[in-house]
């Protein structure tokens, strides 16, 4: 209407950082309005039960804002959490929870919140055995479990995976459901209980390429030599736990630098809170990402683990000593 040619740009950037893990920047201008966005989200877990997410932005009108968020989903329920603040001097916070409680003939159960299909899974001395088909759902103490969205009319197939205790699973009852896990993953029983002239070989399962089980009984029921295979695993899984608890513990304190930098740092410049705020986390976690994960594939070399805990150590000190 008045004849003046009004020019807009649009530009924005992501960039991987690993499994799960991205930043973005965006960049716009129309006429004279000018505003730049940084950020930085991703997942991360065993299961990815945790997300994050940190943004700032500015415009040339010297506004300023940033924000954080945290949220975890498990068996029991969903929590999230935020922050943010502008340079106008507003903050805010939130916290939130949310759930359901189901109840059935097997006891009551807590679970994520529930569509208006769901099921309810039992099973018998397995707690602690994850749900596949559901998004971080496992069993409790009682073995029971709720999967909260399922096709209604429709059969809905799920499986537990067995990462309980082999000590509360003795006996025909522990092969048993280890046979039908290890079949449905496609592994094939090479014999099972099979009775020879000088022993009993108790099971042997085959992937084509890797005995994930191997275990010889003299008739007397005694074990014949030890199941190397079995105890290396054992070994390793403790490992991998406490890595997963490490790379969890991480992304807390990401957070929580990343609370601190918004705050203590509030007085210094646009280009210094984006150092604190954003970049400085992002490395933080790529290192721990690097570490862990190369651990985790390895299954075998602690070393991995340690070299996570003093790189740690050594950005909480950098933090530290820079104020």
């Amino acid at each position: 209407e008045t004849g003046k040619r009004d020019n807009s740009i649009y530009l924005s950037l992501s960039l991987p950082l690993g499994d799960n893990h991205s930043a973005d920047s965006g960049y716009s201008r129309s006429g004279n309005d000018i505003n730049q966005r940084l950020g930085v989200n991703g997942s991360f877990g065993e299961r990815h039960q945790w997300s994050y997410g940190i943004n700032a932005s500015r415009n040339n009108q010297g506004y300023r804002s940033y924000d954080a968020n945290l949220a975890h989903n498990n068996s029991i329920g969903s929590y999230r959490a935020s922050y943010s603040r502008d340079s106008l001097k507003n903050r805010s916070t939130s916290l939130g929870a949310s759930g359901a409680v189901v109840a059935h003939k097997h006891g009551i159960t807590l679970s994520q919140p529930v569509g208006e299909s769901f099921a309810i899974i039992h099973a018998k001395d397995a707690a602690g055995a994850k749900v596949e088909s559901g998004a971080n759902v496992s069993l409790d103490y009682f073995g029971n479990a709720v999967m909260p969205y399922t096709s209604p009319y429709e059969i809905n197939c799920t499986s537990c995976k067995l990462m309980f205790s082999l000590k509360r699973q003795q006996g025909a009852s522990f092969e048993h459901q280890a046979r039908l896990f290890l079949e449905s993953k496609g592994l094939t029983f090479i014999a099972a209980n099979q009775n020879f002239k000088c022993g009993e070989l108790d099971l042997i399962m085959n992937d084509k390429e890797t005995i994930v089980f191997v275990e010889v009984r003299q008739r007397s029921h005694s074990a014949y030599g030890s199941a190397i295979e079995s105890v290396d695993w054992r070994k390793q899984q403790k490992w991998l736990d406490a890595a997963n608890l490490w790379n969890d513990l991480a992304g807390i304190l990401i957070f929580a630098l990343a609370g601190m930098g918004s705050y203590y740092f509030s007085d210094r410049t646009f280009d210094e809170k984006i150092l604190w705020v954003a970049i400085y986390p992002t490395l933080f976690f790529i290192g721990t990402t690097l570490y862990v994960k190369s651990m985790m594939r390895e299954r075998k070399n602690p070393r991995y683990f340690w070299a996570s805990v003093i790189f740690h150590l050594l950005c909480v000190l950098i933090f530290v000593v820079s104020q």
